[in-house]
């Protein structure tokens, strides 16, 4: 039998089925409206004048690296949440994922003269790193001092 399952746990299994459909629902967008997605970012500039436009054809080459990476956080988030005694395992990957991409993001963002979706793009990216971050800890750390309180 199961033991029951934590609040931490509960709220991180929440948590991973909402960016289930959020990275699917991105990798849908990106796929299908790419340029949109692009020029909606740019749309900022307009009103946060330290941001500049960038250039929506130059995307297409990395499209399909970012759909199917997309594609892959979904799935890493479904398994998460199904099976979320053992996260841990697929967690990892998300949050290397996000870190590295908003580091990225950050990188091309000062190196491409201050352009929008790659402010956008570090600002989102690194905001899913922490929350995730945050969660997972909570979770694994009370598992941990509950499994401790029992024991004794």
């Amino acid at each position: 039998m199961m033991a029951p399952m934590t609040p931490q746990l509960r709220q991180l299994q929440t948590l991973l089925r909402f960016w289930t459909v959020l990275f699917g629902l991105g990798a849908f967008l990106f796929f299908i409206t790419p340029l949109r997605v692009i020029a909606s970012l740019n749309y900022s500039t307009q009103y946060l004048h330290f941001l500049r436009p960038l250039d929506e054809t130059s995307i297409s080459f990395w499209l399909p690296l970012a759909v199917s990476l997309m594609c892959v956080l979904t799935l890493l988030c479904y398994l998460a949440a199904k099976h979320i005694e053992q996260a841990a395992a697929w967690v990892v990957p998300i949050l290397l994922s996000k870190a590295v991409s908003s580091l990225t993001f950050f990188f091309f963002y000062i190196r491409q003269n201050f352009a929008a979706p790659f402010f956008w793009g570090a600002l989102c990216d690194g905001v899913i790193f922490l929350v995730t971050f945050y969660f997972f800890r909570r979770a694994f750390d009370g598992q941990t001092r509950k499994t401790e309180v029992d024991q004794e």
